[in-house]
């Protein structure tokens, strides 16, 4: 399989997910209070967990597209964050 082809399936995988699960940043969120961390943070934690995963059991394609997607938010959640951080200064 070839990287656009894995990010596909990740994306796919991810619309599935907040398809049963909802939206992952409230989720987050909800984590991040709980856990004293940032909703980022909780994002970097469960996409390492899927990597440790992974290493255990690497015929598990599933930990690799989940860790895709993890990583994913995790951006997207410190890019919003920037933004947020800049909006807040204009203001």
């Amino acid at each position: 399989m070839k990287r656009n082809e894995i990010l596909n399936q990740a994306k796919e995988t991810l619309l599935q997910r907040q398809t049963v699960h909802g939206d992952p940043h409230k989720t987050f969120t909800i984590l991040a209070e709980m856990w004293n961390v940032t909703p980022y943070q909780v994002a970097m934690m469960l996409a390492e967990l899927k990597m440790i995963r992974a290493r255990a059991n690497p015929a598990n394609d599933d930990n690799y597209l989940d860790a895709i997607g993890y990583i994913a938010l995790a951006y997207e959640l410190k890019h919003n964050q920037k933004e947020a951080m800049v909006g807040g200064k204009n203001d």
